[in-house]
């Protein structure tokens, strides 16, 4: 029956990944099929039956992925873009990508400086400081493009260049998460995830 209805393909295709997944949580998995469903059931009157699985497979993700190096980062961002393509139409709020780019700001801050503002929880280890930069003696190309590469997603090595493509894409993203969630009364209360490490950072 799902051999006819390309609804019911998509709905199988995301129940085998999800087992999959669940074999190893902690582990990102393959995460084209969850773009395929966003982009192709965005605006489908249908969009209710497929997308919400989706939606909390991504929130499982980057709730329970670990995020260790810059493939972590760079995947767990992808997610974050593919929901917020999708947030164009929908103008729901997905707290784990909330989280997540919370996190990803977090690691730009120094060790000792942070507090936990939030309940939601983070893949990130709270000292990690991953893409803090280590001082004068980093280099930076002025030819720098602010976004992301494919490279990212399969290198782990924390480049100079990578960790201020990571700052910038995210930074970039809350303004994208603001602009469409500015009609909700509880923007304030998720603004408080990003203002305490924009302002570490500024201060830095």
């Amino acid at each position: 029956m799902a051999q006819n209805d390309p609804l019911g393909v998509y709905l199988e295709l995301l129940q085998e990944k999800y087992t999959e997944f669940k074999k190893r949580p902690r582990r990102y998995p393959d995460m084209e099929t969850l773009k395929l469903v966003l982009v192709l059931f965005s605006t489908s009157k249908r969009k209710n039956s497929v997308v919400p699985p989706a939606l909390i497979f991504i929130g499982e993700i980057l709730t329970r992925c670990q995020v260790r190096d810059r493939r972590h980062i760079s995947r767990g961002l992808l997610l974050v873009t593919n929901f917020l393509k999708y947030d164009e139409h929908c103008k729901c709020i997905l707290p784990s990508a909330v989280a997540f780019l919370s996190g990803v700001l977090e690691q730009a801050c120094p060790e000792g400086t942070l507090t936990q503002t939030t309940a939601i929880k983070k893949p990130f280890a709270l000292t990690s400081s991953l893409l803090l930069q280590s001082g004068l003696n980093d280099t930076v190309d002025s030819r720098i493009k602010f976004q992301l590469t494919a490279k990212d997603l399969l290198s782990p090595e924390l480049t100079t260049s990578f960790k201020m493509r990571a700052i910038a894409c995210t930074v970039s993203f809350v303004g994208v998460l603001y602009t469409q969630l500015q009609h909700l009364e509880t923007v304030p209360i998720y603004a408080k995830h990003f203002l305490h490490s924009l302002q570490i950072m500024h201060n830095s």
